[in-house]
């Protein structure tokens, strides 16, 4: 298979990103690449308790952008 990604189940969110962008994949430019890397700082953040880095309407925006992800790239 051509785009065929290898994922490790014990790597982060950025190890795939990373992956996915250097596949140089027709839709994964630049911009969704630094946007995931965007998210995962904030669902760092998130997991951290550091909530006085984000507001509510980012948070939303994370799920949204996360499901559009997976819909997106990895079915």
């Amino acid at each position: 298979m051509k785009n065929e990604i290898y994922f490790n189940s014990q790597e982060n969110i950025l190890a795939l990103n990373e992956r996915l962008y250097q596949a140089e994949l027709e839709n994964y430019n630049s911009l969704i690449y630094k946007r995931m890397i965007y998210w995962a700082d904030l669902q760092g953040k998130t997991l951290q308790g550091e909530s006085d880095q984000f507001d509510q309407k980012e948070s939303e925006d994370m799920y949204k952008w996360s499901r559009f992800f997976l819909e997106k790239f990895l079915t």
